[in-house]
């Protein structure tokens, strides 16, 4: 039976550039072939690790229209709750640097990646291949829902199976149109994002990042532990 676990966060704004977060430990950079049969270059990405000698359970990263960035504390912050993180890039591959504005990745082509890490994180000794998540932020955040899919899972057949967990934050939604899921999946939103309606206001707050971090956590530890 699927597993079916919305939750939806309504804050002011969930804004996470000014959330301190201490320097990770040990950063690998890696490269893992994808399963975009376009693409014969390979996927760079990099690894956060936790302390310890692991394995670990998971997580991967899904970057947004701009990019990867390494300064996310949220990478920083999921690698100190004792998660290992990859955070690939899905655009290098392809010879762009954003799409933001002017598109060339489709949030399916990034759910492809998202699954080749999949793969690339079970076949780790650091890893614990049962217990491998999903996240991403808004571009990255549909290609997670996408991922995230019978369908999708079925069509592309990742080996160990589907994801988990997926979390995905102020994600497009338009593409995700299924009516069951392969993973549970927590949805955090911003009630005061007026995004699709012109002229744009965003502001950090403080109290909604809180938030935001507790609800993970909880969710993480519900089915990545």
């Amino acid at each position: 039976m699927v597993r079916r676990h919305f939750v939806i966060a309504l804050a002011t704004s969930i804004v996470f550039g000014r959330h301190a977060a201490a320097q990770p430990a040990n950063r690998e950079h890696v490269s893992f072939k994808t399963v975009d049969g376009s693409v014969s270059k390979g996927i760079p990405a990099t690894v956060f690790h936790p302390k310890g000698a692991g394995p670990f359970p998971a997580l991967v990263a899904l970057h947004g229209c701009d990019g990867p960035n390494d300064s996310n504390p949220w990478l920083t912050w999921l690698e100190a709750q004792g998660y290992l993180v990859i955070e690939s890039n899905s655009l290098a591959p392809r010879g762009l640097t954003s799409v933001c504005s002017s598109g060339g990745l489709s949030f399916a082509t990034q759910a492809l990646d998202a699954l080749a890490a999949l793969g690339y994180l079970r076949s780790r000794p650091d890893v614990i291949p049962t217990k491998v998540g999903v996240i991403g932020w808004s571009h990255g955040g549909a290609a997670a829902l996408i991922a995230s899919t019978p369908r999708f899972i079925r069509t592309n057949r990742p080996t160990g199976g589907p994801f988990q967990a997926a979390i995905s934050f102020y994600p497009a939604c338009r593409p995700f149109r299924a009516q069951n899921l392969a993973a549970p999946l927590l949805l955090l939103l911003g009630s005061a994002d007026d995004w699709p309606y012109g002229l744009v206001h965003l502001r950090y707050d403080a109290a909604a990042t809180a938030d935001a971090h507790r609800r993970v956590e909880a969710f993480l530890t519900m089915y990545l532990h």
